[in-house]
C-alpha cells in the first residue's frame, strides 16, 4: 500500500473519478490516514449522506473508500443551506489534526463490528 500523504490524497483528490461532490473545502489528513487504516483492518463505517449528488455528512469516509476501491454505504439527506459548491481538486488538504486524543480512542473503540 502506498504512503499516505498530502501530495498522495492531493493527486487523488486531482485525477480520481468521483461521482459525489464535495460540500466543504478542507479535509484533515490525520483522520483520512486513521479512516483507511481502519478499512485495512476491517473496520466499517456507518453511511454517508447525500444531497443532490453532494457530500452533507462524510467527506473523510467517502475519499477513505474510494481511495481504497470499496463500495460505500450511502443514505439521502435534506441539503444543507448554503451548500458550496466545488470540485475534488480544490479541497485543501490540512496537516493538522482535527480530533482530540479523546475522541481518538472513541471512534478506535466503536470502528469495529
Amino acid at each position: 500500500m502506498e504512503v499516505i500523504s498530502v501530495a498522495t490524497i492531493q493527486q487523488f483528490l486531482k485525477e480520481g473519478h468521483f461521482e459525489l461532490e464535495p460540500s466543504q473545502r478542507r479535509l484533515c489528513l490525520p483522520i483520512l490516514k486513521r479512516i483507511i487504516d481502519k478499512l485495512q483492518r476491517g473496520a466499517r463505517f456507518t453511511a454517508i449522506h447525500v444531497a443532490d449528488g453532494k457530500i452533507v455528512n462524510g467527506h473523510h469516509r467517502y475519499i477513505s473508500y474510494t481511495f481504497l476501491k470499496l463500495p460505500i454505504e450511502i443514505t439521502n439527506w435534506t441539503k444543507n443551506q448554503g451548500q458550496e459548491s466545488i470540485t475534488w481538486d480544490q479541497v485543501i488538504i490540512d496537516e493538522a489534526d482535527w480530533d482530540t486524543p479523546e475522541e481518538i480512542e472513541d471512534h478506535e473503540r466503536t470502528s469495529f463490528p
